[in-house]
């Protein structure tokens, strides 16, 4: 019987927190579901530990060698037979309910939605976290533009429609996504999000790092991966400015050399954010680290 839903957990030298996240989506209270999980060349003792896997709802494949977060998650989503898809990082946990809540608000819908839902931080203990979140408030949207100014759905916590995100294609970028749930919304798909927490999204010292610069540019492409296939439009054009400046402010921090590009690109393209890049750009490094480390929210162990 093929499955309504996918759950897809790509995997990479985590061992330990790969069975976590992998009992979390066996406990699921909703039966029609597959698990497959994609091994991407890991060097500990990943390997043994999938291959003494014996529950039927789990597929495992390998690959061969070694490819980027966004490839080895692309070629795990071709595997899924479900009508949804969820991809589960291999260090997050899903609540028991998550399928069965995301499934019901689905099939309330008459017209093709995604669903997303609030979710918890955690340590590496599994300890709660308190931060700050930006998940939207609970309800129906159709706002074609809802993520077109930061990404407010965690991939551990979004159920999609496979075929939708499989015809977009693949997006080369860490921030794939972010491009992801944009293109839905500018292909007409609305979005129901849950305030429940039905996740967990672990934060320890194995995570994914991105540097300033990296985000910026990073946020850049994906922008221009969106204009170049639905067009520019207010919101999108005012994240693309911003991450250029800030790609070229954290540029010119580490090379001087691309201080002038980053003054002349100021001064074509101003804006208060271009300004305070310009005036930050002025003080020393360890001082403006300083400045954001204070201005941001505290975090503590809860």
């Amino acid at each position: 019987m093929i499955p309504e839903v996918s759950i897809i957990i790509p995997t990479c030298n985590r061992r330990h927190f790969l069975e976590q996240s992998l009992q979390s989506a066996l406990s699921q209270n909703f039966e029609s579901f597959e698990i497959v999980v994609v091994d991407n060349a890991s060097t500990d003792s990943t390997k043994r530990f999938l291959g003494s896997i014996q529950e039927p709802k789990v597929r495992v494949f390998e690959q061969s060698r070694r490819v980027s977060m966004q490839e080895n998650i692309w070629q795990a989503l071709q595997h899924a037979y479900g009508e949804f898809s969820v991809v589960l990082c291999d260090d997050d946990l899903l609540n028991s309910e998550f399928l069965a809540h995301g499934i019901k608000a689905l099939h309330a819908q008459v017209d093709p939605f995604f669903f997303t839902a609030a979710y918890n931080h955690i340590d590496s203990d599994g300890d709660p976290i308190r931060l700050r979140k930006s998940v939207p408030e609970g309800g129906v949207y159709r706002d074609p533009h809802m993520f077109a100014s930061r990404n407010r759905a965690a991939l551990s916590a979004t159920l999609f429609p496979t075929k939708a995100v499989r015809d977009i294609g693949f997006v080369d970028n860490i921030f794939f996504d972010w491009a992801w749930w944009n293109s839905l919304c500018l292909s007409g798909l609305g979005v129901c999000v849950s305030s429940s927490p039905l996740a967990s999204y672990r934060i320890h010292r194995l995570s994914m790092q991105v540097s300033d610069f990296e985000y910026a540019e990073a946020t850049r492409d994906m922008c221009h991966f969106l204009a170049n296939r639905y067009g520019s439009f207010k919101q999108l054009d005012l994240l693309l400015k911003t991450a250029e400046t800030k790609r070229l402010y954290w540029g010119s921090r580490h090379d001087p050399s691309q201080l002038l590009p980053f003054v002349a690109y100021g001064c074509t393209h101003w804006s208060p954010q271009t300004l305070k890049l310009l005036l930050m750009r002025c003080l020393p490094l360890d001082t403006v680290n300083f400045l954001r480390h204070m201005l941001r929210p505290q975090t503590f162990i809860g």
